[in-house]
């Protein structure tokens, strides 16, 4: 699911505001100028985007609380670093890693996370590969595999489209590869005229009409957008199926390269956050369309929309979601590297 549905429906009174807003938004305020830099180069990700995944320990947690100015200073640079990567990308790399070294400065526990977050952000525009002519080999044959199926919004009626049709047949191939893994649905309600009906509910009978086990179908029938896939997926698993540390993503060829990020990001967070186990996304499988409206060239926008819905910021998600006041931004709003 994308972010840009509930984007559609602003009137153009509200487009107005916006823009006018965002000319004067403070995406790249500063923090106090006597805090110390480290600047520092930054290494390979330590998180493992190979094929075959071990189960880890949650992301460290802080040795004690911060303060609220700590954590009001903390988020800031946070914010600065989605703000200045999202604009520029890897161009930004020594204004991240200046602001790296302010956050460790003040935590070490969110340094961490956020180096760890940052790296893979530069992995998915660097290495980062979609598989769409076959499945992915050699992913873990027991039940630590759960086959993440993305949903796609549905006819006003509460039939599944042509694209979404096509993800599930993907997912179908993998759940017949690996016959042990789990296969979670995800996405809420899309269908204007049929408000019983979900995403994920319509996923979960496709394929149950089409040979999978009812016993292996996990639904998340709440979200909205792709980040909440993401941040909803990890608290069913960590709860319900603590045995699943490794993800076999399924979505459109467009899509999978955000996808993952958010949901590699996602799990990174609320590890975090929760103090509970690390579960990585291990591998793609792609239904091969791509979008006129998603390009790939705007992959970068995409991610950083998705990394504002994280961070929790709606305004700058709203901006880069929206072409007009995207084009507004990037010309003369976003921070100067």
């Amino acid at each position: 699911m994308g972010n840009t549905h509930r984007i559609k429906k602003y009137s153009i009174a509200a487009l107005a505001v916006l823009l006018l807003g965002a000319n004067v938004f403070t995406a790249f305020r500063t923090v106090e100028n006597g805090r110390k830099k480290m600047a520092q180069e930054r290494p390979a990700p330590v998180i493992s985007v190979s094929d075959e995944v071990a189960s880890e320990e949650p992301v460290s947690s802080e040795e004690k609380p911060l303060t609220e100015e700590q954590i009001k200073a903390a988020d800031e640079l946070i914010h600065q670093m989605v703000t200045f990567y999202g604009c520029y990308g890897s161009k930004a790399d020594r204004k991240v890693d200046d602001l790296l070294g302010e956050l460790n400065g003040i935590s070490t526990g969110q340094w961490e996370l956020w180096q760890n977050i940052m790296d893979y952000w530069d992995y998915m525009n660097t290495d980062f590969r979609v598989n769409e002519k076959s499945i992915p080999e050699g992913l873990p044959e027991g039940d630590n595999l759960c086959i993440i199926v993305l949903g796609q919004k549905l006819a006003p009626d509460g039939k599944i489209l042509y694209e979404l049709n096509g993800r599930l047949q993907r997912a179908l191939e993998c759940a017949e590869k690996y016959p042990n893994a789990w296969v979670m649905c995800t996405g809420g309600g899309t269908a204007s005229r049929n408000r019983q009906a979900t995403e994920a509910g319509q996923m979960c009978s496709w394929l149950k009409e089409n040979g999978v086990d009812s016993r292996r179908l996990i639904k998340e029938d709440k979200s909205k957008s792709t980040v909440e896939n993401a941040l909803n997926s990890y608290e069913i698993l960590t709860r319900d199926y603590p045995q699943v540390d490794s993800i076999l993503l399924v979505s459109s060829r467009y899509h999978l390269n955000w996808a993952t990020l958010l949901f590699e990001a996602g799990f990174m967070k609320s590890s975090k956050e929760k103090n509970t186990p690390m579960i990585h996304v291990t591998s793609n499988y792609a239904f091969p369309i791509n979008s006129s409206f998603y390009k790939s060239k705007y992959d970068l926008r995409w991610q950083a929309a998705g990394m504002f819905e994280l961070i929790g910021d709606e305004y700058l998600m709203d901006v880069f979601s929206y072409d007009p006041a995207y084009e507004y931004y990037m010309r003369g709003s976003k921070p100067k590297l």
